[in-house]
């Protein structure tokens, strides 16, 4: 009878193998990696900048609600729009911002990631871990992209590092508690799915018996206590009225059948796997590279093995189980919450496999990237293998933004301050006219508090859709619209627009504007004849 056949993980486990922590004979692999994170995320970015007419649909959103600081918005917590906010307040209004931002949000994700793995599993791991970070889906093809999952794989990878800070820390360990529970509340402030990997970061602790002291325990609760001081001012938000927020994030009302619960469990571990096609296409590079594998006597930790769970299995899981359990639609996009740390994952459960770290890392990783990059310039998907275009990134914003402009400029002197409409086409209309004129979003003003009713009449306002029905007539002076079917397949081929000019503008220029928009407005009658 033949004996049943073990793997080499199995065998691993149970300590019938020896296997020695991944080497390095190159320091540039240690000195270069994060540096090399720097370099593809800004070559990420710089080329979506360099070659995409309008920005990300996000972007937009970001920049229409950053015209008011709130405790919160009608979709999500408020964190990223404060960033955008103090940005244009302390450096000026500028369409680039939304990018640095998100270089700054992926660039920290990556280095406080890096760290992590330094202080679990030595810098080894950590340095491969990072070169296979840079090319997840969310820091390459994603890089660009400045919205409340950055921000939030920023500030949860902040709190883990924290954690582990203050773990190893001997001396005044409530100093890096307490920064702990800042950056667990910056996380839930930028997304409350947050609470997912920040949960699982607790139990990666628990589970290494690293809480049993007592001075871990009060540093814990510690934390915890900073992190709900500082959420008390959004909670009461959220209690005087505001609960949008949350039916947003809990899809309110909606509920899956288990037939399309099961189907859309699948379509998302699918979707995950395509996230992850970079980091895997490293690996199968480096496994074929030649070069000595580690060899000698070494244990794999509890610790490093109980983190990693609540690290990657821990929000894997519950996310995962969130559909078939309560019939929520699962978004792909929350795989990035679930799956921010599985680069470390891979690295350490690998590692046998993977020749010393050589310089040749980088020039694999590079190659991969060149690649990807190469595939994303043709705009073809590598992971469908056809091609493919995102409509938001697509329209020509400026061409618009000018167009609008002209006609207000050829209706009134005055300046353009208010544009009502969808917050993606008002938006442009917005940003790429010089950020200055607030959005009154769907022309909802409990979606836009920070503006009046009177505004409207106070300062006029561009009325823009994609339905013309859905236009003003009263007041209007013209209608227009840009065609924009050569690069947005149908619907939304078209973007209308309408002038409502007002009846007055600022004080110092009361006298002369009367003459002049009437003149103005005989021109254009005219011209029309």
């Amino acid at each position: 009878m033949s004996e049943p056949k073990v793997s080499y993980f199995q065998r691993e486990r149970a300590g019938l193998v020896s296997v020695a922590p991944l080497r390095i004979d190159s320091r540039a692999v240690l000195r270069f990696a994060p540096l090399f994170v720097v370099l593809t995320v800004l070559a990420w970015v710089g080329t979506t900048a360099a070659t995409s007419p309008n920005q990300w649909g996000d972007h937009l959103e970001q920049y229409v609600w950053a015209h008011g600081v709130e405790w919160g918005y009608h979709k999500h917590p408020p964190l990223p729009t404060w960033m955008l906010a103090a940005t244009i307040s302390l450096f000026g209004p500028s369409a680039w911002w939304t990018y640095v931002l998100a270089v700054c949000c992926f660039v920290g994700t990556a280095l406080f990631t890096y760290g992590v793995g330094r202080r679990l599993f030595g810098e080894a791991v950590a340095a491969l871990a990072l070169l296979l970070l840079s090319l997840m889906h969310a820091f390459s093809s994603r890089a660009s992209l400045f919205n409340h999952n950055s921000v939030m794989l920023l500030t949860v990878s902040a709190t883990a590092w924290c954690v582990l800070r203050a773990l190893a820390t001997e001396r005044h360990p409530f100093a890096w508690w307490g920064i702990a529970g800042m950056a667990a509340a910056l996380a839930m402030l930028s997304k409350y799915q947050a609470v997912v990997p920040l949960a699982g970061i607790f139990v990666g602790a628990s589970l290494a018996g690293e809480l049993k002291t007592g001075a871990a325990k009060r540093g814990a609760a510690f934390a915890l206590l900073v992190a709900t001081a500082l959420l008390v001012p959004h909670l009461l938000w959220l209690l005087s009225g505001h609960g949008a927020a949350i039916d947003y994030a809990t899809q309110q009302g909606r509920m899956l059948s288990l037939p399309a619960r099961a189907l859309n469990v699948m379509s998302f571990l699918a979707q995950q796997l395509r996230f992850m096609l970079g980091p895997l296409c490293l690996l199968g590079v480096l496994s074929i590279l030649p070069g000595s594998r580690g060899s000698g006597s070494f244990v794999a930790p509890r610790r490093g093995r109980a983190w990693l769970f609540g690290l990657v299995g821990f929000p894997l899981a519950v996310t995962v189980l969130t559909g078939p359990l309560f019939g929520i639609e699962l978004q792909n996009h929350w795989g990035y919450q679930a799956l921010q740390f599985a680069t470390l994952w891979l690295a350490w459960r690998l590692r046998p496999f993977i020749p010393v770290a050589s310089g040749s890392w980088l020039l694999a990783a590079l190659s991969v990237h060149a690649v990807l990059l190469g595939f994303a310039l043709t705009a073809v998907d590598l992971s469908i293998g056809k091609a493919t275009t995102r409509m938001d990134q697509q329209y020509p914003a400026q061409v618009l933004a000018d167009a609008v402009l002209r006609d207000w400029r050829n209706d009134t002197l005055c300046p353009l301050n208010l544009i009502v409409g969808p917050t993606f086409e008002a938006g442009m209309v917005s940003v790429y006219n010089g950020g200055i004129a607030k959005v009154l979003e769907d022309g909802d003003f409990m979606k836009s508090p920070w503006i009046q009713r009177r505004d409207l009449q106070r300062f006029g306002a561009v009325y823009v859709s994609t339905d013309p029905t859905k236009l003003p007539h009263q007041g209007v002076s013209i209608v227009d619209f840009l065609d924009v079917s050569s690069v947005s397949p149908p619907p939304g081929s078209r973007i209308y627009w309408a002038i409502a000019p007002p009846d007055r503008c600022d004080e110092a220029r009361n006298n002369e504007l009367p003459a002049t928009t009437a003149m103005l407005r005989a021109r254009r009658e005219a011209g029309s004849e």
